[in-house]
């Protein structure tokens, strides 16, 4: 990431410092996969379009979430600034899909359905329109097929240079 290179730390570790700089909204992808339902934390989603309504999330690709993502449907929650709790629980990696979805997680699980989680600022659930595998991740392309704004009142969760932040209102 330098023009010299002289000095400088191995690239990866620069774009993770630099990156660490820029506050990221924190969300939870649920989806439901052979395996079962798997969720994780992710600060890699964006909008992509609005007509037609389109959203972007990387994931890992080494991720069990990644295979359940990859069946077609995934759900975005986007978590309140009172919900670090849930959001660690699904960064911690090598959980099973039970332990994924026991307590802290109150989430209804339903039959073809991803994973719906209570409490969070709102949700929006996608159909996979198309999927992009660049190095170690895949950036998946879903269109909203549903949404909600469950507590419109409640600030969104940030994650900024290794902790999380309140938006002062």
């Amino acid at each position: 990431m330098s023009e010299t290179g002289q000095g400088a730390a191995a690239p990866a570790d620069r774009l993770r410092g630099l990156m660490r700089r820029a506050p990221q909204l924190v969300t939870v992808v649920t989806a439901l996969g052979a395996d079962g339902p798997r969720g994780i934390t992710v600060s890699s989603f964006t909008s992509v379009s609005l007509d037609p309504a389109l959203v972007l999330v990387s994931i890992g690709a080494a991720s069990p979430a990644h295979a359940a993502i990859r069946s077609g449907r995934f759900r975005v929650h986007l978590l309140a600034e009172d919900q670090a709790d849930l959001s660690n629980h699904f960064a911690r990696p090598g959980q099973t899909s039970a332990e994924q979805f026991a307590a802290p997680c109150r989430a209804a699980l339903r039959p073809g359905a991803p994973p719906l989680l209570a409490g969070c600022v709102g949700w929006l659930e996608c159909a996979v329109t198309a999927e992009y595998r660049e190095a170690d991740h895949t950036l998946f392309i879903g269109r909203v097929v549903a949404g909600d704004l469950e507590r419109p009142e409640a600030a969104p969760l940030i994650y900024h240079d290794r902790g999380y932040h309140r938006i002062e209102r």
